[in-house]
């Protein structure tokens, strides 16, 4: 019976682990609320949740485990005179190999705390900003539509099935909104649209006078596509494709009827040399839009997706394109970063990141804002939408990536004077660290290495180092915690152990009071630990915190042992008595 000590051990370990998941399952699935976490998130939620709590009360629920096997199942020896007797050897087998079985344990727990939880965390943050992205984008898609703004309705649908691919409200106001489009695009022909909508010429706006300018070019009617053309150059908002369309029609009309084969051949030749030469002059935006517009014409050509690739390459060491900020930034990320960015004798740096998303396409940044001062007061406010990381820049003005037109750039509210490298901002902290700089909470979702890693160079960045110190002081004592809250667990068991292989109803009845307990114990102690390692590091600075720590969980460590074998003594002195009696 006694080799069935340890067997016993780990079926009742397996089982208190088994029914605390199934128990904080059942929990998270009465918790569970639609208004805060949408019901697409639900059963991920859920997981996360149990998984998270699993972790949390692991150290009380092994405790559980280790009073009841030690409280139930002793080993027993029968002596000559027919008396049981507790040995010290039986004892210390046994014991031996469970305290071997806790110290793996306990390399899990640390393991698993250490990895895990911090994704956890992160993971149950997501499903928070998950859910309130997509409710928002699903409400502007339904806005827009009711207003009759059916591209922007389209384009706000399209993010929301980018977080809930398979949504049914999402496509089926998906399908609602294209089938709206294409009805409202065929009921009449561009043809139809110019006699009605724009016969007087007054009324054109430029994009309206270039879409019929292109129209025209396209069907060869030149003299009408050089009047469009000419109308647009005239308008606000003109841009070099205007004067491009004007240049190529009258160009056409000059020529001796050449085939359409070789007009455009000749066009492009030389709309290739030109964007080479922009490329060669550093107009790589100019050059990308040139050489997407070409692509779009000719798809297969393989100069044009080279040189189309260069310059969009180019295009995003100067700038980054709306649309793809936009989109990465509706993946999770790391909010509220603040954190000082410079700082010297006479000028300090504030900056500040609503949101920060790195995706394998680049790092994206929205609602930035940088404030410089001095000892006179604010010198520089700069504020802008998006970023986009660019080598130790952040570059603040994006384009769209098919209208030259539609631009954004940062706001100066406040300068005296431009930085190097206009529309930038300049980083001077590593920007490894940024995630460590985000919401109080953070160092939930950052590992333990992670903590130590931040702990030196924290306070440059302007944060209070105290907050971190505390949490690696908290992540220290829970392995330690388990460990010795188990040596404790075995003591508490032995000591007041009073069956025999049967537990009586009472007995089942009373377990939970006895997990309750076993719980608030350990909190109270991981608690206390807590604050007095804090009071000493606040009061008496980090190597007294260092030395408190080491020598607290050294001596409760010893104290547990010694508790353990003290026990293994008075059996063996029981044991005797026996004896003596018989």
């Amino acid at each position: 019976m006694n080799l069935k000590i340890p067997a016993r051990f780990l079926i009742i370990t397996a089982a208190s682990y088994i029914i605390a998941f199934l128990f904080f399952l059942i929990l998270n699935n009465f918790k569970f609320a639609p208004r805060d976490i949408d019901i697409y998130f639900r059963s991920g939620w859920i997981i996360y949740n149990t998984m998270l709590q699993f972790f949390n009360y692991l150290i009380p629920v092994q405790a559980v485990a280790i009073i009841f096997t030690f409280s139930v199942f002793y080993p027993e020896a029968r002596s000559a005179s027919g008396f049981d007797m507790l040995t010290t050897r039986v004892f210390s087998k046994f014991v031996t190999i469970i305290i071997i079985i806790l110290l793996s344990l306990t390399a899990l727990f640390f393991v698993g705390n250490e990895i895990f939880k911090p994704r956890l965390h992160r993971n149950i943050d997501n499903y928070t900003h998950l859910t309130k992205t997509s409710r928002a984008y699903l409400e502007q898609a339904r806005a827009a539509a009711d207003d009759g703004r059916l591209f922007d309705a389209e384009e706000a649908v399209r993010r929301y099935l980018a977080i809930k691919e398979d949504d049914a409200d999402g496509l089926t106001l998906l399908r609602a909104v294209e089938a709206r489009i294409e009805n409202q695009y065929s009921a009449k022909s561009i043809e139809d649209e110019e006699s009605a909508d724009y016969a007087d010429n007054l009324d054109l706006s430029y994009d309206d006078a270039l879409r019929l300018a292109r129209h025209y070019l396209d069907i060869e009617d030149y003299y009408s596509a050089y009047y469009y053309a000419q109308i647009a150059s005239g308008l606000s908002g003109s841009s070099a494709e205007s004067g491009s369309i004007s240049t190529r029609a009258w160009t056409a009309l000059s020529r001796t009827e050449p085939s359409k084969e070789d007009e455009e051949e000749f066009r492009l030749f030389s709309e290739k040399k030109r964007g080479t030469e922009l490329l060669l002059a550093g107009k790589p935006i100019d050059a990308y839009y040139l050489f997407n517009q070409l692509n779009v014409d000719h798809p297969e050509d393989p100069d044009v997706l080279k040189y189309l690739d260069e310059s969009r390459r180019k295009t995003r060491e100067l700038t980054y394109f709306t649309g793809e900020a936009e989109e990465a930034l509706n993946f999770p990320g790391i909010n509220d970063i603040a954190f000082l960015n410079s700082t010297d004798e006479f000028e300090r740096e504030l900056v500040y990141f609503g949101k920060m998303v790195t995706i394998p396409s680049g790092t994206y940044f929205r609602n930035i804002e940088a404030i410089r001062f001095d000892g006179t007061g604010v010198n520089r406010h700069i504020i802008a939408e998006y970023g986009k990381l660019s080598g130790d820049h952040i570059v603040l003005n994006g384009i769209d990536r098919e209208n030259s037109n539609l631009k954004i750039y940062p706001e100066y509210l406040q300068t005296d004077s431009m930085p190097e490298l206009y529309n930038t901002l300049k980083l001077n902290v590593e920007w490894t660290h940024l995630s460590g700089l985000g919401g109080s909470d953070i160092y939930h979702k950052m590992s333990l290495i992670d903590l130590i890693e931040y702990e030196p160079v924290i306070s440059g960045y302007g944060w209070m180092v105290e907050p971190l110190y505390i949490e690696i002081i908290t992540r220290i004592l829970n392995p330690c915690g388990f460990i010795i809250l188990s040596l404790a667990a075995i003591a508490l068991g032995w000591k007041y152990r009073r069956f025999s292989g049967r537990v009586p109803v009472a007995g089942f009845i009373l377990l939970p009071v006895v997990v309750y307990i076993t719980a608030l114990f350990c909190e109270t102690y991981l608690y206390a630990m807590r604050l007095l390692c804090s009071w000493i590091f606040l009061s008496f600075g980090k190597p007294a915190a260092i030395s408190l720590l080491a020598a607290s969980q050294i001596i409760l460590l010893l104290s547990a042992f010694l508790l353990i074998a003290g026990l293994s003594s008075g059996s063996m002195d029981n044991s005797r008595e026996s004896g003596s009696a018989a």
